[in-house]
């Protein structure tokens, strides 16, 4: 028996796209290293709940429980998770202007 060919879209959606989440969550982790500050409540929490978020991600590139699945099926969906990262994304958008980290969230 011949394989089927290999389309483009298993392609990127079983490779490329993992690798993408993976980058997203390791940028999120950055960010919250990188951004964490002690001057006021929003500088201590922000960082932590953003690192905290790419961690999950992180994880959830590599193993999503079945009881976490059911209850999140709009993250196993392209456009679902896509407009996770975009509210994700907002989170890091300086109010002066954009940063580097928000910026590459924002577009993952």
């Amino acid at each position: 028996l011949m394989a089927p060919p290999l389309s483009l879209f298993c392609f990127l959606g079983n490779v490329i796209f993992p690798l993408l989440d993976f980058a997203v969550g390791s940028s999120m982790i950055l960010y919250g290293v990188l951004a964490y500050k002690t001057d006021t409540f929003e500088d201590i929490l922000l960082p932590i709940h953003v690192g905290f978020m790419g961690l999950i991600t992180v994880i959830f590139t590599f193993y999503i429980p079945k009881k976490v699945g059911v209850q999140i099926p709009f993250y196993l969906t392209f456009t679902g998770r896509g407009f996770v990262f975009l509210f994700y994304g907002g989170f890091v958008l300086d109010p002066f202007g954009f940063e580097l980290y928000g910026a590459i969230i924002g577009i993952g």
